[in-house]
Parts: C-alpha cells; structure tokens; sequence
C-alpha cells in the first residue's frame, strides 16, 4: 500500500553519503553563516549610531523648533493683556489660513531668575 523506500531515499543520511551534495551543503551552510554574520555586523554598526530621544526630548525640541521670541513689547501691559494683544496679531494676521497660535504666554524681564 504505502512505499516508504521511496521516502527513505530523500533523508539526509542519504544525502551526507555521496560526497559531492555532502560538500555542497557544507560550503552552503558556512555561506549562510557569513552572510548572516554580515547583515548583522551592518545592522548593528547603524543601531550603534541611532539615538533614542526620551518623549520629553522630542517634545522639548518640538516645541523649541516651533516657537518665537518677541522683545519689545510694552512693559506697562500686564503680562496677560500683552499675551493676548501678541495673539491678537498672530490671529489676524493668518486669518484666511486657519488657526496658527496655540498658546501665547508673556513675561517680563526680570534681572534676578
């Protein structure tokens, strides 16, 4: 009913016994081997340079990359009308391109922090 001779013959014991498929699947198995080696000597060398950036990191430079300065602003305004003169301008100014200013805050200079 079933030939498993037939089966027998496609092991690797019958393989490894002729001497040419056995050489091949050595030479086979060590070029697997470098080349895996390879890919992770690379993959490791580029890691060794990425930098992971705690989320304050990233949120500190985000909000460094999309804020301005503004000097000059009248001093005898209290800090709350001069925030919301300064956002008054921003709001006019980019009217026809939606909302722009997400926060406004104003502060007076101070000599001693």
């Amino acid at each position: 009913m079933w030939n498993f001779s037939r089966l027998d013959s496609l092991t690797l014991a019958v393989f490894f016994n002729k001497q040419k498929t056995a050489l091949v699947s050595v030479i086979l198995m060590y070029t697997y081997t470098v080349v895996a080696y390879y890919f992770l000597y690379v993959f490791s060398s580029k890691m060794s340079e990425f930098e992971f950036f705690s989320s304050n990191t990233f949120i500190d430079r985000f909000v460094a990359n999309h804020s301005i300065i503004i000097t000059g602003v009248n001093q005898k305004l209290s800090t709350a009308l001069a925030a919301r003169k300064v956002k008054k301008v921003f709001d006019y100014r980019y009217r026809d391109e939606g909302p722009k200013v997400v926060s406004c805050n104003a502060y007076h200079k101070t000599k001693n922090v």
